[in-house]
């Protein structure tokens, strides 16, 4: 009961008085803040809800500058998750050089042994 008495405060004492006195200001901020919220994959009405109301209210703020770089990141779009395909030859390739060398070195399996050492080193308290 207590957060949607917070949702409807929130509204009536900041959001109303500012879309009234600047109504333009608060729509390019709110259709903003749409574009920006609509980036995520897993969109909900627990996501819109907190960007806008909750944790996320200095995003939407910001929600102006995200849509600039978007823009000025054109023709590129971020697609999250890269696959190794996705990336200019050149990084490709120092990708490659980097993970060679990690198995070369055998990077894991001294960070296994070291894992180990430790979990033995110390004693359990009970």
């Amino acid at each position: 009961m207590k957060k949607p008495l917070t949702r409807a405060a929130q509204v009536l004492l900041i959001f109303v008085p500012l879309s009234y006195f600047f109504p333009k200001l608060m729509l390019f901020y709110f259709a903003c803040g749409i574009y920006d919220v609509t980036r995520n994959t897993n969109l909900s009405l627990e996501v819109v809800d907190k960007y806008f109301f909750g944790n996320g209210v200095l995003t939407w703020v910001l929600s102006p500058f995200n849509v600039l770089m978007d823009i000025l990141a054109l023709p590129y779009v971020n697609k999250g998750v890269y696959r190794l395909a996705d990336l200019p030859k050149s990084y490709q390739d120092e990708i490659r050089r980097v993970i060679d060398g990690a198995y070369k070195q055998d990077l894991v399996g001294q960070l296994q042994r070291r894992a180990d050492l430790r979990a033995t080193a110390i004693p359990l308290q009970t």
